[in-house]
């Protein structure tokens, strides 16, 4: 091969990894609130969603953000420092928590970003008692599961 053949392979091969990256999204679920979350490409994150699904039970904390405790501590290997807008989900090192935004924070030493909101970061503010969390692909086939569950429940109690 050709340089000009090799820089094309490595273009195509580079720009198709790109398109094919799966993107993790997670649900956070309460009752009827359900917000869903797209993680970022930083070890805390990965950790998080290696911890998979799990509940917890999330609490008011200042007046902008609600904080819950993720089953074991999270890698801060490669991380992300930022100010946090609403929407932002992230790690507090010194105290082991998770937080969801419903306002904005500053930047903040120990704050490690995971991702952002892409659906229903309104109800963050709403949100109190227990909270489940799953990737998004295990809570559909959960719910999938129940509509067929459900479903075939009706069709045998119709059977005589």
């Amino acid at each position: 091969m050709n340089k000009y053949s090799m820089f094309f392979l490595y273009l195509f091969l580079t720009l198709t990894s790109c398109a094919w990256a799966e993107k993790r999204t997670i649900i956070i679920t309460n009752g009827e609130s359900r917000i869903e979350f797209e993680l970022n490409d930083t070890s805390v994150a990965d950790s998080l969603w290696n911890q998979l699904p799990f509940s917890a039970g999330v609490e008011n904390y200042g007046d902008n953000e609600k904080i819950f405790h993720p089953t074991e501590p999270l890698d801060t290997s490669n991380v992300q420092e930022n100010h946090c807008p609403a929407g932002t989900l992230a790690y507090f090192f010194p105290w082991g928590n998770l937080v969801m935004y419903y306002g904005s924070a500053p930047l903040y030493p120990g704050l490690y970003i995971l991702g952002h909101a892409t659906l229903n970061a309104d109800s963050i503010k709403d949100i109190s008692g227990t909270i489940d969390l799953n990737r998004v692909t295990e809570a559909r086939q959960d719910s999938q599961k129940e509509k067929r569950e459900a479903q075939t429940g009706a069709v045998q109690q119709k059977k005589p």
